[in-house]
């Protein structure tokens, strides 16, 4: 995965799947595996599901992606396993064939005394120094522009963010919607003395009502024109052209490459491998 990432003279587009749970999601899923047979990206991020949730689902899932030929980031949780189970996990996912893993904490249980007991304290980096310790993973960790929606202050957050950055290879962020978001996140981060590739995540949302609820959880800004821009007849052409204006100016600015959170949209996702320019330096 470094490998892919070091080629800064080549700007990367990656794709995140997630495992479906009903028919239609498997029908969307199935359709946007297509779309990366014929368009494939730098590589492929395969979700891992609250506490585990969706573990035997998403590791199948890993195993569907690379037997397509796509290189694979698997995302990993700290919450709800223990130090055992994480070592075990990392290196079966290593064994399949993975080159990566996205070391997560984790959302936080919703109303499970023992799981919340078992919750507190827990943080990615535990997950990154156990991937040092036992794979020769490459190890990836999220990142937020606006800051984690539990952090204490973005000051705070900011340091936290460069500490378990600087024990990766490489973050990929928060979704956001506007460039200015990334472009502070990457000051901080050089700030504190961190210049790890940082490579910005793009949703391209579909709905008003899904905009505003995704970016209340993540505490990510949502601009006015573009609810408005999606509230009219042309409302996803024109959400495609925000995100991919937001991608062009992060690959002009320097980022690696884009990663995309499909949520398997197929469509989407061919629009914007498609649209990335045999450069990889613009979306048009």
């Amino acid at each position: 995965m470094s490998d892919v990432l070091d080629r800064y003279g080549e700007r990367v587009c990656s794709v995140e799947l997630w495992p479906a749970r009903t028919s239609d999601q498997e029908h969307r899923l199935t359709a946007t595996l297509d779309v990366l047979r014929s368009l494939p990206p730098a590589f492929v991020s395969v979700t891992y599901g609250a506490f585990g949730s969706s573990r035997h689902e998403s590791l199948a899932l890993i195993e569907r992606v690379l037997a397509d030929g796509h290189r694979v980031l698997a995302h990993l949780a700290v919450a709800g396993h223990s130090p055992e189970q994480l070592v075990a996990l990392l290196t079966h996912v290593e064994r399949l064939g993975a080159d990566g893993v996205l070391a997560l904490r984790g959302d936080p249980p919703l109303d499970d005394p023992d799981d919340r007991a078992r919750f507190v304290g827990r943080h990615a980096l535990e997950l990154v120094e156990l991937a040092r310790q036992h794979t020769q993973l490459s190890v990836g960790v999220a990142l937020h522009p606006s800051g984690h929606p539990e952090a204490r202050s973005l000051e705070d957050d900011l340091d936290h963010q460069a500490a378990k950055l600087a024990r990766a290879d490489f973050g990929i962020t928060q979704f956001y919607f506007e460039a200015a978001a990334l472009t502070r996140l990457r000051g901080a981060l050089r700030g504190r003395g961190v210049t790890r590739p940082v490579i910005p995540g793009l949703l391209v949302p579909r709905s008003p009502r899904q905009l505003l609820r995704m970016g209340e959880m993540a505490a990510v800004r949502v601009p006015r024109e573009l609810v408005e821009a999606l509230e009219g007849p042309d409302g996803p052409a024109r959400a495609r052209t925000v995100v991919g204006e937001l991608a062009s100016a992060a690959l002009e600015e320097g980022s690696p490459g884009v990663h995309l959170f499909s949520m398997n949209q197929p469509e989407t996702t061919a629009w914007l491998l498609e649209r990335l320019d045999r450069r990889h330096r613009r979306v048009s």
